[in-house]
């Protein structure tokens, strides 16, 4: 799971498996395809022609090489005028050295993970883990600006799509373009630049926490991000912690984004590095109209029984009555409802009162009473397959909205409760997406 930095040298892939994105993402994306194309085949050889002399030739390959970043540039510009590209290049690295990355300590406060979660927890032949990891590295890159250049899961997948310029031996990988960062460190002028990068460096093993409980920085990222910080003269272990935390807060911010990425390439491998990444804008791929439907449907529920005075605790969902065969469902419906563990309403109450002393150990114990306890046992009853997948999803959403709300309250005298009711309100939306998770068929027998 290696994050590579370089303009590499690969060859023409195959061709590409059908899409199901929307025309317009696809259309957009085979520019990107063709621009990250010319940059792959760029080869210093290719440049040597006609040149007289070393530095007659080095000049030519700096020239082709900015070219060819600018080609790619300029299709994700494009892409983004059209629409179809709306997130690109909207978040800012911004780290936090001084805080979050001054100390463990820091860093386990602000995010609610110690050392423990980023210890080594699977190997690399773990195909769902890879998955993460990458789209991590291509979530982050896409919100940051950097454009991406290629994706790859395994050395199979680089020899069947024809790439054996230097993909077959990092794989997994994915490459990003980096003129822009080469020219920030010889010039060592744009610092916010080198941090964008540390953040995608770090955003591997950020999307693995937040999708598989806890995940490790491969050694070839560490060794990048190492060689980056030497580079522009920072402190390794603050920035570490700075953009690791920073990576953990773009990625949990566009949790369905990270879903649908990673779908993307588990479906199509990386074989067209625009559809891949255009799929971040393309809320209707890969099954996120059901989860969509389903909350606008909920909303709509809440607008009508509103004017007969049908309120549960804020406008929480009333649950169906159903006489159903699994009974974990009906224990997060009860939750809902203002019932089960209680955690919804006395969390609400003390959100509208102000009481906040309360919430911050509340918060994580109620991770481990319900999020843990009741969800992690609604999940173990499913069948395998694509709604257990999300299910993980949605549950470790959860445990990131009680760290919101824990955070928004956090400073003494400086309580966010606009924040924190945010939060609040994005927990109650996650709880019931879980709940529409719950199986239509035969109970399967216990694992």
């Amino acid at each position: 799971m290696r994050l590579v930095l370089l303009s590499l040298i690969v060859h023409p892939a195959g061709s590409l498996a059908p899409s199901n994105l929307s025309p317009a993402y696809v259309k957009a994306g085979r520019r990107i395809d063709v621009a990250a194309q010319q940059l792959k085949q760029f080869r210093a050889v290719d440049a040597w022609s006609g040149a007289v002399g070393l530095d007659n030739a080095a000049k030519r390959v700096a020239e082709g090489r900015r070219n060819a970043h600018g080609r790619l540039l300029a299709a994700y510009a494009a892409a983004k005028r059209a629409g179809v590209a709306k997130s690109f290049d909207s978040a800012a690295a911004a780290l936090d050295r001084e805080g979050v990355g001054a100390s463990d300590t820091a860093f386990e406060l602000a995010t609610g993970l110690g050392p423990s979660a980023f210890a080594p927890a699977a190997s690399f032949n773990d195909a769902p883990r890879i998955a993460t990891h990458e789209a991590g590295h291509l979530l982050a890159a896409y919100a940051l600006g950097v454009p991406a250049v290629d994706a790859t899961l395994s050395r199979l997948d680089a020899l069947l799509q024809n790439k054996p310029g230097g993909l077959n031996n990092a794989a997994p990988a994915s490459a990003f373009a980096d003129a822009p960062l080469r020219e920030a460190l010889a010039t060592g002028t744009n610092g916010e630049l080198v941090d964008r990068y540390a953040v995608v460096l770090l955003a591997g093993v950020a999307a693995e926490a937040l999708v598989h409980g806890d995940g490790r920085l491969g050694a070839h990222d560490d060794l990048l991000l190492k060689g980056l910080v030497d580079a522009a003269g920072g402190d390794y272990e603050c920035t570490k912690r700075a953009a690791l935390a920073r990576a953990l807060d773009v990625i949990a911010m566009r949790r369905p984004a990270l879903d649908r990425v990673r779908r993307h390439l588990g479906e199509h491998r990386g074989r067209s590095i625009g559809e891949t990444v255009l799929c971040i804008d393309d809320e209707a791929y890969a099954g996120s109209e059901r989860r969509d439907a389903v909350r606008d449907a909920t909303r709509e529920l809440r607008r009508r029984l509103a004017p007969f005075g049908v309120v549960f605790f804020g406008g929480l969902q009333p649950s169906l009555a159903v006489a159903s065969e699994w009974p974990e469902f009906d224990a997060i419906r009860d939750e809902l409802e203002g019932k089960g563990t209680g955690g919804l309403a006395f969390m609400q109450t003390r959100l509208e009162r102000g009481e906040y002393a309360e919430l911050l150990e509340f918060t994580k114990q109620w991770d481990l009473d319900f999020r843990k306890a009741v969800l992690g046992k609604a999940r173990k009853a499913m069948p395998k397959g694509p709604d257990r997948d999300r299910a993980v999803l949605v549950a470790n959403a959860v445990t990131f909205d009680l760290i919101g709300i824990n955070k928004a309250i956090r400073a003494t005298g400086k309580e966010d409760a606009v924040e924190a009711k945010r939060w609040f309100n994005t927990l109650v939306d996650d709880i019931q997406d879980f709940a529409t998770l719950q199986p239509t068929g035969a109970r399967p027998p216990p694992e």
